[in-house]
This record gives C-alpha cells, sequence and structure tokens, in this order.
C-alpha cells in the first residue's frame, strides 16, 4: 500500500456557463495519477436543497453536505482506505471524488453507501475501474500550468 501525502487543500473558483463554480482538490494527490493501488473511483453527486443565488449551498446546506462527504468516508474507511481527491459545488450539485484500492465486490458498498445517503438527500453514485486517474484530471490537471 502507498505511503499517502500530507494533505494540501486548495480552493478553484472559477465560472462556467455563467455560474460560480467551487471545488476543493487535495493538491499533494497530483503524484497519484495511474497508481494502481488506488484503482477504483466513486463519485457522488448530491443534489443542493437549500440554494442561494446560482444555486449554490446556504452555510446549513454547507454543514449537510460536509456531514454527507464524513459518512461517506467513514464507511469506506471502514472497509478500505480511501482517498478524497476533492469536491466540486456548481449550480444546484456538489460532487465528491473519492478513490480507493480495488475490492473483490463493490455491490454490498455501493448499496449500503447509496442507501445510507439517499435516506436523507437525492444522491447520485457512479464506480468506475479507473487505475489511470482519469476521473480525477478535473480536480488535479487544474494545476498542471500553475
Amino acid at each position: 500500500m502507498l505511503e499517502l501525502p500530507e494533505e494540501d487543500w486548495v480552493l478553484v473558483k472559477g465560472t462556467s456557463k455563467g455560474h460560480p463554480y467551487f471545488m476543493s482538490v487535495n493538491d499533494s494527490l497530483k503524484q497519484f495519477y495511474g497508481k494502481n493501488e488506488y484503482p477504483s473511483c466513486l463519485i457522488v453527486t448530491v443534489e443542493l436543497e437549500d440554494v442561494q443565488g446560482h444555486k449554490l449551498p446556504t452555510d446549513s446546506e454547507a454543514e449537510v453536505l460536509n456531514d454527507i462527504e464524513d459518512t461517506l468516508i467513514d464507511m469506506l474507511s471502514e472497509i478500505t482506505l480511501p482517498i478524497l481527491v476533492g469536491r466540486e459545488t456548481y449550480y444546484g450539485e456538489r460532487e465528491i471524488l473519492v478513490y480507493f484500492p480495488e475490492l473483490s465486490d463493490y455491490k454490498p458498498v455501493v448499496d449500503s453507501i447509496s442507501q445510507k445517503l439517499n435516506s436523507s438527500r437525492c444522491v447520485h453514485i457512479e464506480l468506475h475501474d479507473d487505475p489511470k486517474w482519469e476521473q480525477a484530471v478535473r480536480y488535479l490537471g487544474r494545476f498542471n500550468d500553475a
């Protein structure tokens, strides 16, 4: 198993299609592109409920989203070592991107996470086999030219 670097969180702000977005990215993970020890990618998208302008979360909604993220990481930590790459908030949604070592049977894990998170919110979960971290390029690739 790889030794994880100390986290280095960076806030990225921008606009897309006239709407602002905010990304929190663990910039220290750039070195993990293509690491076969973490080939599995989980993308969790949460629909926001309590929003303000540009469908961004209110302070109370942000707290709920943070709790959902903590629950997700806690559940994954019970069975594997998850790596939180980052999160993006954009126009009514929060996306959370996590990588973890390969598991022999994903279905019970995804079903359990889906059931727990969907009990409070509308949550969409995608699981990808992504040994080259292609899903993370959107997050970590932002810093290649910096």
